[in-house]
């Protein structure tokens, strides 16, 4: 299949007429009006744990199994910045609005969580909701120390000036991470991040950008920004994250204004992070803002696809050194996941779901100081509906994140 790409056009977006409907938007408005007419932070951590459909109180729902914080509006006007601060968990964002979605001039919706040189308390940099963190810098000539992105298409450590992150299309460059996901962006999934500079001590990777989808049975109006945009501006910034994933589902699209997931720069080497994911899905379009991002357009379902359907191929990393692993991890570096004492051959077993046996299921270990690296895992058990694999290696010692993704040949 091929893509169009678009990198700051003016584009104007013509459909096939249908007979106007409004979408069936599963949204009983319990989350009330959301009316922002200041510069505002959403703190997604205050959001009820719950299957995504319990009735919300404001603050929305987190559902582990379907990895989203959703928020059942009854309508949304943005009149001022808006902000996330994500959720332990670093899920995306789900909005499932009853009536219109307005963005006015001037002002913009944001997927990032902070400004983008804000790092944590392990100088890790922050990432939009459902995105990923970029690589820790280079403490000193002597200890290298840095680290390579987070994500599907984290770039690689070490890779001189920092490896750019993949996306909709693999990080430009060397080190640069692996292309993932798809243009129906379901699942709903961020961007990734750059790594870590090898040579230049406290530069830091760039940050993915994060994710949302947006449901509204009415219009989607765009006047101001959505910005999905990675991390990776400044000059201290090493290599570029993915732009993140903004998804649109409405029975119009209309306005002026940005949508925007444009990979992160680096400055260094004067090239980007991949680009991130926009998907519109509208049965009328009137809309001649801007689109920056991998595009893709549909009609609407209706009801539409939110979630991925029952048979999509999914694996879980489920044990490690014969230790489980926790069904929701958090991957944070001030609370780990767990702690294994191993030494030698370690086993890593993962749980795969409609994954046929010829695909590569691949294990990416990425360290808190030093080479990431991959390994492929063998299927032992099961068949193409459900199946175990496993992966055997020497894990280094300290701090550590997994994470696993299959694909086909």
């Amino acid at each position: 299949m091929k893509y169009r790409w678009f990198w700051g056009i003016v584009l104007i977006i013509v459909m096939v007429a249908r007979v106007q409907a409004q979408i069936n938007v599963p949204s009983d408005g319990s989350d009330g009006a959301l009316n922002v007419n200041s510069s505002t932070m959403i703190n997604l951590g205050n959001a009820t744990t719950a299957a995504w459909n319990t009735p919300g109180n404001g603050n929305g729902v987190y559902d582990p199994n379907k990895w989203a914080v959703v928020f059942k509006y009854s309508s949304v006007n943005i009149n001022g910045n808006l902000r996330f601060l994500n959720h332990p968990s670093g899920a995306p964002v789900v909005w499932l609005v009853q009536g219109d979605v307005m963005i006015t001039t001037g002002n913009n919706l944001y997927l990032l969580e902070t400004a983008p040189d804000v790092l944590d308390s392990f100088s890790f940099v922050k990432p939009g909701p459902g995105g990923f963190r970029g690589g820790r810098p280079r403490t000193n000539i002597v200890s290298p120390g840095g680290s390579a992105g987070l994500g599907p298409g984290g770039g690689a450590y070490p890779s001189e000036l920092g490896g750019n992150a993949g996306y909709a299309a693999q990080g430009i460059g060397t080190g640069g991470g692996t292309a993932y996901g798809n243009p129906q962006i379901v699942p709903l999934i961020g961007g990734s991040g750059g790594a870590g500079s090898n040579s230049n001590p406290g530069v830091i990777g760039g940050a993915g950008g994060g994710a949302i989808l947006i449901v509204a049975s009415g219009r989607i109006v765009v006047n101001g920004t959505i910005n999905a945009d990675a991390q990776g501006y400044s000059s201290s910034w090493g290599g570029g994250g993915s732009g993140g994933s903004v998804r649109l589902i409405a029975d119009r699209l209309e306005g002026t204004g940005i949508i925007s997931a444009n990979g992160g720069f680096n400055r260094s080497f004067g090239n980007y992070g991949s680009l991130g994911r926009i998907r519109i899905e509208v049965n009328h379009a009137t809309y001649t803002g801007s689109v920056s991002g991998s595009l893709a357009t549909a009609p609407p379902g209706n009801p539409p696809l939110i979630w991925p359907p029952a048979n999509a191929p999914s694996v879980q990393i489920t044990q490690i050194a014969e230790q489980n692993v926790p069904t929701d991890p958090s991957a944070r570096y001030d609370q780990p996941d767990m702690t294994a004492a191993t030494s030698g051959q370690t086993t890593v077993r993962i749980n795969a779901q409609n994954v046929p046996g010829n695909w590569t299921v691949q294990l990416r270990i990425v360290r808190f100081a030093g080479n990431d690296f991959t390994i492929n895992a063998t299927r032992i058990s099961g068949d193409d509906t459900s199946s175990v694999w496993e992966a055997s290696l020497v894990l280094p010692p300290g701090m550590l994140t997994l994470q696993v993704r299959a694909f086909a040949p």
